[in-house]
């Protein structure tokens, strides 16, 4: 089963989120493939991740980059899963992008995937019926979806 997780939050916040999630898989040895809506939000996530942490460097590199086999966090506009992840995050993209990312096995085997996340902000979200819809039509056949909303203190509560 394919675990599909929903976060929705406001554009001021979706950075400081798309770090914290990034930042969480990595703590937890899940390496991803982000895919993200173009060419430009890439850069940006990269440049995001570059300076999110004073601490700790959260490893990651573009399609672009050398050795993207490699990477843990993976960042891409195409969707080429070159880190080989059982898992994705798809970010701020629109209906047609979610269902090709969902509907193209030769470019991200979704019979080995583990989980998929989907990061939009308040000007790009999907109702959690509107992924279950698009989900149905690819042929993804067994999935749950969960679906959460970010609070103004930063955590995260389940929708139904």
């Amino acid at each position: 089963m394919i675990k599909v997780s929903l976060y929705k939050t406001t554009q001021d916040k979706l950075s400081k989120a798309f770090c914290s999630l990034a930042e969480k898989c990595y703590h937890n040895n899940i390496s991803i493939f982000v895919y993200t809506n173009n060419k430009e939000s890439t850069k940006e996530l990269d440049r995001i991740l570059w300076t999110y942490s004073k601490k700790q460097f959260i490893p990651h590199a573009t399609i672009h980059d050398n050795y993207p086999e490699k990477q843990p966090i993976l960042l891409g506009d195409e969707l080429v899963n070159l880190n080989n992840s059982s898992n994705m995050m798809i970010i701020n993209t629109g209906r047609e992008k979610i269902f090709s990312a969902l509907s193209t096995p030769d470019q991200f085997d979704l019979t080995k995937c583990q989980r998929i996340i989907l990061l939009f902000d308040d000007e790009h979200s999907f109702s959690k019926q509107e992924i279950e819809d698009i989900l149905i039509k690819s042929p993804v056949r067994d999935f749950k979806v969960e679906a959460y909303i970010q609070n103004s203190d930063k955590s995260w509560i389940g929708q139904k």
